[in-house]
This record gives structure tokens, sequence and C-alpha cells, in this order.
């Protein structure tokens, strides 16, 4: 039985978008099906009996009569029994729902949303069996027909028979017409093989005459085809009685032929045959096997591996996929599930079928099989009266998206270490420049009381002392401010080997002669765009924290290499480009997971109290991520440690070093008038004395609105500016840009404990600026102002 593309589907929904999303897969798979419409159960009704329909899509919940009583109707009418029902809904496809679907009639089940294979699979299968219930029914219908109508007739004439003899004649005419009125070829010849009596069905079958047919020879009257089977199977009959019954082709039709052995009154033998047409009962079978091989197509074609287990948990049906990933095959007998997914001889504990045949509802599990990771869903299955007796088991490849989730759990662990290391740096760099404040005053008040004291003086050391270690402090914040990316940088291109290679031997002096130092540069160059100092500091602090993790004689390697581009793509959050990788080593004591996740953090150490900051790493953290550049660290007790940083490689050539400053006087030369702005009041007075002292004339501001008026008074006098950044109603920019719009020969001089490139994207950038970064010494202003005053 072929399909039929022309069929006609009736889709019940209250939703007329599900309507709509419903007829456009229909017509999608098969643009030939008919689609009919309802928003309600009445209106399904009547449309199923005007039109009936080849298959109904029916939705459960619906206002008024809900899809249960509309398909309860349906079975309940002889003119709509016939009609497959098919419910979709999104209430929950629970062991009770599906139950109460099929106690009512449904043929299939589907939830939403719809998979368009699944949709298909159930309509084409409706389909056919609509088409084959149909048929069945129409061909109960005759034969129970035939059947009464012959069992009547017989037994009027065997009545008539036995009360009046003389009507035999009459009552083998009824005989007669009987048997010519029957659609199934009815026939019998004697042991001769020669047609006693035929009916008009044969006759017309063989193109002949009843009376060109009786007593002829069967070779002479039936195809060669039919007579094969008919001729051994009658002489078999014959001679032992026995009952013959067979299904054969003849003229592309399939009949069902019954031979049987009878006596007749004269005493010799006969045989009767009768043969029914059973090509729809036949095509309507092969019908099922085909659905039952799509079936088995279908089940193979899944991407999954599907199994279904009986109730003592033996496999008993498996697609291919199953098949191939777990290596059985059941043509051997039924395998015990846990022996095929698990490779074990025993039950699991906590198998999920055993959990299923508890609980009646789905039940999954997570398994490790040959370096693959899956996922066992388990579904159970029950019969008409809802007792399991089995299940399925889906088995799903969940490898990729482990693999997937265990890379976004790394990538989140970076992104909530670069946040919190982002977080601590702000910090970091807000007291840094605090602390720098207080450090001016500590470093000019002191430098200012040791002018006025002889060296002889008790004092004088202690002052010196606190100098040294006001100068300590400060190395300490441009330590913090370097870990926050904010410290004043000079970047240069510099060839990294060769700046290595001038620095080992002062690295060498700091960690002492136990350590070796084995430098492995690349022979080609490797140019990267970064502040001499800055590299100088990654070094120095990754040689420092290796001493300590060696701790007696040991060896630190130091690694130059570019950066193949096969290896870029494993670190996926690198720009493209050329990259020159750094890696320091050390066979030290090496570290413990617990301690790599806090290295960078500032102030964590390992070291005893008094013995570290806690600043060195977290300083080099900085460093690279100032110069957008990549750090690593990996590490095993026991076993040392590797930092691995990554800097970006320029094109351009390398600039010679620097020539070194010859010092500067520290005496000024200029007749102008300084006018010096700064919110903090003891910083203002310190800096008005240390330029008082160098011998200029100031005018001093506690803050810019007042600046501006004392700007106004002495228009003429000043030169030069001297002002802080961040203040209270104007910043030190804005200040400098109204001064510069009434005097654009003013010098201006910055002075923060910000660096300058932060200072750089405040609002309202000036010309004819410098910068001096606090905290800094009466020499450091003075050699700044010499520079300044000596260029107008």
């Amino acid at each position: 039985m072929t399909e039929n593309t022309n069929a006609t589907i009736l889709v019940v929904d209250d939703s007329a978008d599900n309507r709509i999303v419903i007829q456009a897969l229909l017509h999608e798979a098969q643009p030939g099906y008919r689609v009919l419409q309802a928003a309600n159960g009445p209106q399904a009704l009547q449309l199923a009996i005007e039109h009936d329909p080849d298959v109904i899509l029916l939705d459960i919940v619906m206002p008024g009569m809900d899809g249960f009583e509309v398909c309860s109707r349906l079975k309940a009418n002889p003119k709509t029994e016939l009609i497959p029902v098919i419910f979709i809904t999104a209430l929950s496809t629970d062991h009770a729902t599906r139950n109460r679907a099929f106690e009512v009639g449904a043929e299939g089940f589907l939830g939403k949303p719809v998979e368009m294979l699944d949709l298909i699979t159930q309509v084409r299968t409706m389909i056919k069996v609509k088409q084959s219930a149909v048929s069945e029914r129409r061909e109960k219908e005759i034969l129970s027909s035939l059947v009464d109508e012959r069992t009547n007739e017989l037994e009027h004439q065997l009545l008539k028979a036995r009360k009046v003899e003389q009507r035999a004649r009459v009552n083998e005419h009824l005989l007669t017409s009987f048997i010519d009125t029957n659609t199934d070829l009815v026939f019998l010849f004697d042991e001769h093989m020669r047609f006693l009596m035929v009916n008009t069905s044969l006759a017309a079958l063989l193109k002949l005459s009843k009376n060109e047919i009786i007593g002829r020879h069967i070779d002479e009257v039936v195809p060669a085809e039919m007579k094969h089977v008919l001729e051994p199977a009658a002489q078999d009959v014959l001679l032992s009685g026995a009952f013959f019954h067979q299904t054969h082709s003849l003229y592309s039709r399939y009949l069902e032929t019954n031979l049987f052995r009878v006596q007749l009154t004269s005493g010799c033998l006969a045989v009767g045959g009768i043969c029914r047409d059973v090509t729809d009962r036949f095509e309507a079978t092969r019908q099922l096997e085909l659905a039952a091989e799509d079936w088995q197509h279908t089940f193979d074609s899944s991407n999954e591996a599907i199994c279904i287990l009986n109730a003592d948990h033996r496999i008993v049906r498996a697609n291919r996929i199953a098949k191939e990933v777990f290596n059985f095959d059941l043509q051997a007998g039924p395998r015990m599930c846990w022996d095929v997914f698990h490779e074990d001889k025993n039950e699991l504990a906590d198998c999920p079928y055993a959990r299923v045949r508890l609980s009646h509802h789905r039940e999954s599990e997570e398994i490790r099989f040959k370096d693959r990771s899956y996922r066992i869903t388990v579904d159970p299955i029950f019969d008409t009266e809802g007792r399991m007796y089995g299940a399925v088991h889906m088995v799903s490849d969940i490898t990729g998206r482990k693999q997937a989730e265990a890379e976004r759990e790394r990538l989140e662990s970076q992104l909530l270490q670069a946040q919190k290391m982002e977080s601590v740096g702000q910090l970091a760099g807000g007291v840094a420049h605090d602390f720098n404040n207080m450090l001016s005053i500590i470093l000019g008040n002191a430098e200012n009381a040791c002018d006025q004291m002889s060296p002889e003086h008790p004092a004088y050391p202690a002052l010196q002392e606190i100098l040294l270690t006001a100068k300590r402090s400060a190395e300490l914040t441009r330590q913090l401010l370097a870990f926050a990316r904010k410290q004043e940088i000079h970047p240069r291109v510099l060839e990294l080997n060769e700046t290595i290679k001038g620095l080992l031997s002062m690295i060498s002096r700091l960690i002492g002669e136990q350590i070796r130092i084995q430098y492995l540069p690349q022979e080609a160059e490797l140019p990267i765009y970064m502040d001499p100092s800055q590299l100088n500091q990654i070094l120095v602090n990754l040689a420092v924290n290796a001493r300590d993790a060696i701790g007696g004689p040991g060896t630190l390697t130091i690694e130059t290499a570019r950066l193949p581009q096969e290896y870029t793509r494993l670190y996926m959050q690198l720009p493209p480009g050329d990259w020159a990788q750094l890696r320091v080593t050390d066979n030290g004591c090496g570290m413990s997971p617990d301690l790599i996740a806090h290295v960078f953090e500032p102030f964590f150490t390992t070291k005893e109290q008094g013995k570290g900051t806690g600043l060195g790493l977290a300083t080099v953290w900085g460093i690279v991520k100032q110069n957008n550049g990549f750090i690593k660290v990996e590490s095993t007790p026991g076993r040392g440690t590797t930092f691995t940083i990554l800097l970006s490689l320029t094109s351009e050539m390398p600039e010679p070093m620097p020539a070194e400053l010859s010092p500067v006087p520290s005496t000024a030369n200029s007749t102008g008038t300084i006018l010096l702005v700064e919110d903090e009041p003891t910083i203002l007075k310190l800096t008005q004395r240390i330029l008082a002292g160098l011998g200029h004339r100031v005018l001093i501001a506690n803050s810019p609105l007042k600046a501006l008026d004392i700007a106004c008074e002495h228009a003429s006098e000043i030169s030069l500016l001297i002002t802080d950044v961040i203040m209270p109603d104007l910043n030190g920019h804005e200040l400098a840009s109204r001064l510069l719009a009434k005097n654009p020969a003013l010098q201006v001089l910055f002075i923060s404990g910000y660096p300058a490139d932060y200072l750089k994207s405040i609002d309202g950038p000036v010309s004819n600026f410098s910068y001096l970064s606090k905290p800094f010494t009466r020499a450091a202003l003075a050699a700044k102002l010499q520079d300044i005053l000596s260029q107008t």
C-alpha cells in the first residue's frame, strides 16, 4: 500500500499560531497534504464527520471541550472511529498523561515544541494505519455478510432438502446462485482434474463461460502459474484428505487458495476449492512491514545510541550507533546493560534502570567509556495495563559539551581573577597616590631640616635615616603603581635578547653565586616596545622570587623565543600578530595550585613576616598587563616553577641607549614669578619654601578659583604655573587652559601622585607643559625648573 500523498490532515488547536506552525511543517514535508484547521472541539467533530480526514492532530488543553473528550467522541462515532488521532501537547508527558491519551483511543502522542521528523514520521505511519484499517473493515464487513448470507442459505437449503426431497433441483439452483454471487473463486473438479463446477467469478477471471470450463481438464483452461499450484496440491488432497492452504500470485494479484476433499453422492472423490483475492490485505501487511523497515531505518539513522531493554536488564534491540560505539552484536544473544555500557560483570549500585523501576519516570546518569563522556537517559516502557516491561536507553555523546563546560569554567576563572586583580590594582593606585602626597611632605621637610643643621648635630643621622626610608617608601609606591599599571613610563624599541644580556651580571650579583644562571636566547632578533626599566623590574622580581624558592644552590633558566604561529591558537585571548616569549624557570620548591591562584595578588607572600612585601610578582603582573602582554605560571611542588610572559613584537628597529644626563644646577636664573597651586596645605607650604630657597618669587593659592583671582592681579608677572592636577572645583588642566588663554607664553608644570599617562586622559589637555611625579626631592624639582626655564 503506497502512501497517500494527497491525504487530508485535521489540525485541532485553540492557538492559531500553533495551527499555522504545524500546517507549515506538514506542507514542508509533503506539499500535497490537505490541511484542515479547527479551533475547538465541536468544530473538530463536525469537520471530522464532513471530510473523513486521514489523521487528526489534536491538542489536549482547549476551552470548553478538551482533547481527551474530543478523542473519546471521535472513537465512539462509527463514522470517525477509524481516524487515527495523534495528541500534540505542551502538558507533562509523564506516564499518567500518556495513559489517559491511549485510554481515550489515541494512536500517537507528541510533546511541544514538535520536532519535524517526529511529526512527519507519525503522520505518515497513521495514514498507512488508516488505509489498512479501512481496508480491513471493508473486508470484514464483506466476509461477515458473506458468511451470514451463506450460512442462512445453507441452513435454508438443508431444511428444505430434509422436508421436501422434491425441491432438490430448486436447492441446487439456489446453491449455484449463491456460489455465483460469491466474489471468491469457487470450483470443484474430479479425481482426473476435470472441472465439475465453477462459479461466475472464476469464469470471468478465465474469460470463458461456465459451460466452456465444465468437463475440461485443468491444463486446458487454467493459467500455468495457477496450474503449478493447484494440480500437485489437488493430488495430495485426494490422497491424504488433508486441507491445503496457500497464498500465491496470479495476474499481479494475490490469491489465498483453500483445497479440501469432497465425497460425491456417487461415492467418487472430488476436490473443492475456494480462492480469495487478498491483494489488499497482502499489501496492507507489506506496508506494515515497510513501516517497520522505515522505523528501523529511522532507528539506525539516529545520531544517538539507542537500546531497548527487557525487564531483566537485557538489551534486546539496538540501533547501529549503539552497536558501533559499544562494540557488541545481538546476534549472539541479549547482553546485560552493565556489561555493555560499563564493561562490568555486576549490576551497578546506582543503576539508572533500577531507579526507573522504582520511580516509573525518566532517570539518567553520566558515564565514561573509552575516553569519551556519555549521558544515559532511561525511559520506561509500559503495556496497555500500565505495567512496566522494559525501558529505552538513549546514550548521548556529551564529550564536546563537557570539554566546553570545562573551558567555560577555565575562562570564567580567568575573568574573575582578572576582575579581582583589576579591583585590587585600582585600590593600590589610589593608596599609592595618597601615600605619594604624604611622602612629599616627609621628603621635603627632612631635606629642609638637614639643610638647617650641621652633619655633627645629634639629629642629623636620624634625619638621614628618614630620608632613606622615605625614598625606599617611594620605591614601594612605584611598585604599587606598576601593579596598578599607572606608573609613569618611557617606552622605546628594545632588542629583547641584548637587553636581557646586559642585565645578567646585575641579576647574578643580586641572587648570589650559589645559583647558576642559564641564558638560552633565540638567535633571531626580538624587537619589543617597552620601558627598559620595566623589563629590568620584571627580571629582577622573577629572579628574586626564584632565589627565595631555591633557597640554596640551584639553576635559574632564562629563555627567549618567537612564539610559533601554531602555538598562538593555544592562547584564545591572544590577538593576532607576532609575539616574543620570555620564560623564567627555577628548580626550586614549586607551588601548589592553591598558591598559584593567589601568586599575583599584592601583599600575598609565603615568606616569614618582615622578609617580603608581597609586591614582587604583583608588580610583574601589572607591568605585563600595562604593556598589553600575557603572563602564565606553571608549577609543581618539589619540581620548580616556570613563568611564561608573552610580549608583542614590533617591526621597528631598536633605538640606541640614551646618554646619561649630567647633573643640572639647583639654582634659578629667572626673575619671573611662579604661581603655585596645591589644595593640600602642608605640601603647599613645603613646596613654597623649597621654591623660595631656590631663589624664586612664589605666589601661592590653595584652590584653582583663588589661583584665577591671583592670576588676574599679577598677570604680567607670572611666567610659570606649578599646579596639582586633581583638585576640587577645577582640575589642574582646566586651570592651565584658562590661564593659557590669557597668557599663551605661560609655562606649566604639573605635580601629582598620579602618572603622566593617567593625567593625559583628563579633559582639557594643554600644550607647553611638563610633569613631575610626587614625591620629589628638592634636587629633582630644581632640575625640572632649570629645564623649563632654560627653554623660555
